[in-house]
């Protein structure tokens, strides 16, 4: 089974209905956003330092490893939101497949070395922000899904693609 990051508690803590609002347990009736997310709800701590924060600053054990946590964590969430409903909270590339080290230093321009350190920060048993468990779609199905003539992503791609040639 293949493995992928996980954003902790997404559904409660960055989830948003199909009217931007902030889903809640008792949000019945009001269906999750479909589509990738316009944004993602992230917590205003304003001037303290919320726990998370005051954690993943004592499990890093130097500034440079808690800085570099600080500035993947929000690029993290914003691909996890990028994502359609049935994959949001999964750190995916553009192809639903599980983002690698490789992925996400191209994705943000960041060291490789940098970013392996900060996963395993924010993956800590003492922080917590993220995990990394099987993925829930076998590769066989997840593979089939995008190659299936009449998934709407193949169809765009053809259509880009036939635009360029």
């Amino acid at each position: 089974m293949i493995k992928a990051y996980y954003i902790r508690g997404w559904k409660d803590q960055y989830e948003v209905t199909s009217d931007d609002r902030e889903a809640k347990p008792d949000s019945a009736g009001r269906p999750l956003r479909a589509g990738p997310l316009r944004y993602v709800r992230y917590p205003v701590s304003g001037h303290t330092m919320p726990v998370e924060d005051r954690r993943l600053k004592q499990a890093a054990k130097g500034p440079a490893r808690y800085e570099a946590a600080l500035c993947l964590w929000p690029k993290l969430l914003g691909l996890a939101g990028a994502q359609k409903r049935e994959y949001r909270g999964w750190v995916l590339t553009e192809r639903q497949k599980p983002a690698t080290v490789d992925d996400l230093a191209l994705f943000t321009g960041i060291r490789r070395k940098t970013i392996a350190g900060a996963l395993e920060l924010l993956a800590h048993a003492d922080v917590g922000l993220i995990e990394f468990r099987p993925f829930p779609l076998n590769s066989e199905e997840h593979c089939e899904k995008l190659q299936n003539p009449a998934n709407p992503a193949r169809e765009k791609i053809k259509r880009i693609l036939k635009k360029v040639t």
